[in-house]
């Protein structure tokens, strides 16, 4: 699961500090809503849930984070059909490690857009 960063290059116009400094942001939003929705998923809160996913529908458009919008409608599905406990965890956990996944490799881009503009990682 890469991320071709095309899209992100031309949202950005192919300004390398600015594509430094989105990163920066979205890894942030990311990192938010990987804490947050546990919480939400635990307590079946389906309101919640589809307002955080909302949040950052953006970022994962822009990014084209196909495998992390495909984790949260799955979510979303189970949690619509009152899913037991065990298929909830196993699918948040499954979001968790597509979260962590591509929060690993924003960091790794906004590394090497640091090496291009002389910014400390």
């Amino acid at each position: 699961m890469n991320l071709d960063f095309a899209k992100l290059e031309k949202v950005t116009m192919y300004d390398k500090a600015f594509a430094y400094e989105l990163l920066g942001m979205y890894i942030g939003e990311l990192k938010e809503y990987l804490q947050q929705i546990k919480a939400i998923v635990y307590a079946r809160d389906l309101k919640n849930y589809r307002f955080l996913n909302h949040k950052i529908r953006s970022m994962l458009n822009t990014l084209e984070a196909e495998f992390l919008l495909s984790a949260q409608v799955n979510l979303q599905n189970l949690l619509l059909k009152e899913a037991s406990a065990e298929e909830l965890q196993t699918s948040l956990e499954n979001l968790m490690e597509l979260g962590e996944h591509l929060s690993n490799l924003l960091e790794t881009r906004r590394q090497y857009y640091a090496g291009l503009i002389d910014q400390p990682a």
